[in-house]
């Protein structure tokens, strides 16, 4: 499930490389508000700045990131110790290994 930038949901793209208006949503509750995710390639191209921003943090363990190269099948990249602060915390990682599309 996907929602595009004007709030309409729709499956998600086949190929959300060539869409960047979809977003991937959740549809689990979680211990926390998740404020803003953001994906950005670096100048260079070869990395990518992940940035997260969160708010009521409760009994939070970790943030797993993941890849897929396809959509479909996805392998853990890393694990984000939570700070489970109330007022929320920012979380930065940066990906060096793109998928090979």
């Amino acid at each position: 499930m996907a929602s595009d930038s004007a709030g309409n949901y729709e499956d998600a793209p086949p190929d959300a490389y060539a869409n960047p208006d979809a977003i991937t949503t959740l549809e689990i509750a979680l211990p926390l508000n998740l404020l803003s995710f953001i994906a950005r390639k670096t100048t260079d191209q070869k990395k990518v700045d992940l940035v997260w921003t969160t708010a009521n943090e409760q009994n939070v363990s970790h943030f797993e990131l993941q890849r897929s190269d396809d959509g479909i099948n996805y392998v853990v990249i890393a694990n984000i110790p939570a700070q489970n602060k109330p007022v929320g915390a920012t979380y930065t990682w940066q990906d060096v290994n793109l998928c090979q599309k």
